[in-house]
């Protein structure tokens, strides 16, 4: 079996609930690489709080490629929520500092990047809540 085919035969029996799943691991891929680079400016440092359930989200979503199984795509997004709540706790401070224009809460600075993790991980969370009450294969 070649390469394409073997690919073809992964993807090939698929319905739109498994891509939006897939675009739910994609964008917890791009909020985990945009959180550490730029983590420390969230409070105390990188979190592996944080990091963990995201790898765990990742992880998830590659074993859907495989096996189709309830549990996975029910407990993808609980632990989703972990790390978005986790993050909210972690920045409490400096979205306070922001909004009140306090320069003693945070680091007002880092508030973009903030912003764009807590989307990024909102979104990761709303692909997966959505994929998974939807089918991922076909009949």
């Amino acid at each position: 079996m070649t390469k394409n085919n073997a690919l073809s035969g992964i993807f090939s029996n698929r319905t739109i609930g498994f891509y939006i799943g897939l675009a739910g691991g994609v964008a917890a891929i791009a909020s985990l690489i945009i959180y550490a680079m730029y983590g420390k400016a969230s409070g105390d440092g990188v979190s592996p709080w944080i990091i963990v359930p995201l790898l765990l989200v990742v992880a998830a979503e590659v074993a859907t490629l495989f096996v189709d199984n309830d549990w996975v795509a029910a407990l993808a997004p609980a632990v989703c929520m972990l790390a978005l709540c986790r993050f909210l706790m972690d920045t409490v401070y400096t979205f306070v500092g922001y909004f009140f224009g306090l320069a003693m809460f945070g680091d007002v600075s880092m508030m973009p990047w903030i912003i764009k993790v807590c989307v990024l991980i909102a979104i990761t969370l709303l692909a997966l809540i959505v994929s998974a009450f939807m089918r991922k294969r076909k009949a």
